[in-house]
Protein backbone atom coordinates (compact mmCIF):
# COMPACT_ATOMS: atom_id res chain seq x y z
CA UNK A 1 0.00 0.00 0.00
CA UNK A 2 2.80 2.39 0.81
CA UNK A 3 4.48 1.78 -2.57
CA UNK A 4 1.19 2.20 -4.45
CA UNK A 5 0.52 5.46 -2.62
CA UNK A 6 4.06 6.73 -3.28
CA UNK A 7 3.88 5.85 -6.98
CA UNK A 8 0.34 7.20 -7.43
CA UNK A 9 -0.07 10.05 -4.93
CA UNK A 10 -3.54 11.45 -4.48
CA UNK A 11 -5.30 8.41 -5.97
CA UNK A 12 -7.68 6.39 -3.87
CA UNK A 13 -7.24 2.65 -3.65
CA UNK A 14 -10.46 0.92 -4.62
CA UNK A 15 -9.49 -2.66 -3.71
CA UNK A 16 -6.78 -4.77 -2.15
CA UNK A 17 -6.24 -8.52 -2.55
CA UNK A 18 -4.49 -10.49 0.18
CA UNK A 19 -2.95 -13.91 -0.50
CA UNK A 20 -0.97 -16.07 1.90
CA UNK A 21 0.81 -19.36 1.61
CA UNK A 22 3.87 -21.45 2.32
CA UNK A 23 6.53 -23.31 0.32
CA UNK A 24 5.71 -21.13 -2.70
CA UNK A 25 2.12 -22.40 -2.72
CA UNK A 26 -1.04 -20.42 -2.10
CA UNK A 27 -2.87 -21.48 1.06
CA UNK A 28 -6.21 -23.27 0.64
CA UNK A 29 -7.95 -20.93 3.10
CA UNK A 30 -7.96 -17.13 3.05
CA UNK A 31 -5.22 -15.26 4.85
CA UNK A 32 -6.40 -12.26 6.86
CA UNK A 33 -4.33 -9.11 7.38
CA UNK A 34 -2.81 -8.35 10.78
CA UNK A 35 -4.13 -5.58 12.98
CA UNK A 36 -1.49 -3.08 11.86
CA UNK A 37 -2.31 -3.72 8.19
CA UNK A 38 -6.03 -3.34 8.89
CA UNK A 39 -5.32 -0.02 10.59
CA UNK A 40 -3.36 1.25 7.57
CA UNK A 41 -6.15 0.14 5.23
CA UNK A 42 -8.70 1.94 7.42
CA UNK A 43 -6.61 5.12 7.35
CA UNK A 44 -6.36 5.08 3.53
CA UNK A 45 -10.08 4.45 3.20
CA UNK A 46 -10.88 7.33 5.56
CA UNK A 47 -8.37 9.66 3.89
CA UNK A 48 -10.06 9.35 0.50
CA UNK A 49 -13.62 8.97 1.77
CA UNK A 50 -14.31 5.97 -0.47
CA UNK A 51 -14.82 2.34 0.48
CA UNK A 52 -11.90 0.04 -0.30
CA UNK A 53 -12.88 -3.52 -1.23
CA UNK A 54 -10.91 -6.23 0.61
CA UNK A 55 -10.43 -9.65 -1.01
CA UNK A 56 -8.83 -12.49 0.96
CA UNK A 57 -7.91 -15.32 -1.40
CA UNK A 58 -7.37 -19.03 -0.85
CA UNK A 59 -7.34 -21.82 -3.41
CA UNK A 60 -10.41 -23.49 -1.87
CA UNK A 61 -12.21 -20.47 -0.45
CA UNK A 62 -12.18 -16.71 -1.02
CA UNK A 63 -13.71 -14.00 1.14
CA UNK A 64 -14.65 -10.57 -0.24
CA UNK A 65 -15.72 -7.53 1.76
CA UNK A 66 -17.14 -4.28 0.38
CA UNK A 67 -15.17 -2.04 2.72
CA UNK A 68 -12.50 -2.12 5.42
CA UNK A 69 -15.17 -1.50 8.08
CA UNK A 70 -16.39 -5.05 7.46
CA UNK A 71 -13.12 -6.51 8.81
CA UNK A 72 -12.37 -3.77 11.33
CA UNK A 73 -15.62 -2.77 13.06
CA UNK A 74 -15.93 0.58 14.77
CA UNK A 75 -13.14 2.26 12.79
CA UNK A 76 -12.67 5.87 13.76
CA UNK A 77 -16.10 7.51 14.02
CA UNK A 78 -18.19 4.83 12.25
CA UNK A 79 -20.30 4.36 15.39
CA UNK A 80 -21.62 7.93 14.97
CA UNK A 81 -23.24 7.17 11.60
CA UNK A 82 -26.65 6.24 13.06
Amino acid sequence: MFAASANHPGKAMVAIAIVGGFDQRVAPTPCSPCGACRQVMAEYQTLYGKPMRVIMFGTEKTWAFDKVDDILPFIFDSFNEK
